[in-house]
C-alpha cells in the first residue's frame, strides 16, 4: 500500500486533497472493472462492481460537498500523483479474469475496502493535526462500513 508519511499532511486541505483523490480513483478503478465483466460476459461480477463505482461516487459527492474550494488543483494533482503507483483501492491485475464470479469479485472489492481503511487508519496514527486526525478517522470509519457491506454481501453470495 501507499505508505504516506505524516510529513506530506499538514492541513485540512491536504488531507481531503489525498482523500478525494483516493476516492475518484476507486471509482474510475470499480467502472473499469465492470466494463472488463461486461467485454468477458460477466453480468453478476459487472452489475457488482458497477455497484461500487456508484456507492463510491456518492463518496466523492459527499467528500467534494465538504471539500468546497479548500483543495487547490495543485494540492489535488499532487495527491494524485503520489497514490497512482499504489493507491489502496487499486485492484492488482492478477485477481481479475472473466470468469469470476460474484464472490471473486466481492473478495476483490474487501480487499480493496480493507485497505482503504488502513491507509486512513495511518494517517490517523501518524498526524499531529487534530483535525486532520478526526478527519482521518472518520474517513477511517466510513471505509469500515463499506468492509461491513461486503462481507455481508459475500455471506449472502458463497
Amino acid at each position: 500500500m501507499a505508505e504516506l508519511q505524516s510529513d506530506q499532511i499538514h492541513n485540512v486541505a491536504e488531507f481531503f486533497s489525498y482523500a478525494l483523490a483516493l476516492e475518484r480513483e476507486a471509482v474510475t478503478r470499480y467502472q473499469e472493472l465492470s466494463r472488463r465483466m461486461v467485454r468477458g460476459g460477466n453480468k453478476a461480477a459487472a452489475d457488482l462492481f458497477w455497484g461500487l463505482a456508484c456507492f463510491e461516487a456518492e463518496h466523492v459527492k459527499e467528500l467534494e460537498g465538504r471539500i468546497g474550494a479548500i483543495v487547490p488543483q495543485t494540492l489535488a494533482a499532487a495527491a494524485i500523483a503520489r497514490l497512482e503507483a499504489d493507491a489502496p483501492e487499486v485492484v492488482p491485475e492478477s485477481e481479475i479474469h472473466a470468469q469470476m464470479t460474484a464472490h471473486d469479485a466481492l473478495k476483490v472489492a474487501l480487499h480493496c475496502e480493507v485497505r482503504a481503511r488502513e491507509f486512513f487508519r495511518q494517517i490517523a496514527a501518524s498526524v499531529d493535526n487534530p483535525d486532520v486526525k478526526r478527519l482521518a478517522t472518520q474517513m477511517m470509519d466510513e471505509e469500515d462500513e463499506h468492509v461491513h457491506w461486503v462481507e455481508g454481501a459475500l455471506a449472502k453470495n458463497p
